[in-house]
């Protein structure tokens, strides 16, 4: 877990991934759309900056993602069974 958070890191940080206010306002539309709630709601759960600064993270590190499926290019390879894939990865 501890490596995945650093490569994530390392990957917000040399792509220079950011979150605009206007993102966090969508961000707020969004949840109170799927919770069924008010904008409002959404924005007094995050006044403490902890909540929000949670919310810009994951915002951050969706943003990277949807970045890095575009550049994703899947071909097939060898069919393997499922028990050779973990031969030797002790």
């Amino acid at each position: 877990m501890l490596k995945s958070r650093i490569i994530v890191d390392t990957l917000l940080r040399e792509r220079n991934i950011s979150v605009t206010p206007e993102e966090v306002e969508g961000q707020y539309q969004k949840i109170a759309d799927e919770q069924g709630i008010t904008v409002d709601e959404v924005k007094k759960h995050y006044d403490d900056p902890r909540n929000k600064e949670y919310l810009v993270d994951e915002t951050k590190e969706n943003k990277l993602y949807e970045e890095l499926y575009k550049e994703v290019k899947v071909s097939k390879g060898d069919k393997v069974a499922f028990a050779d894939l973990f031969k030797g990865n002790n």
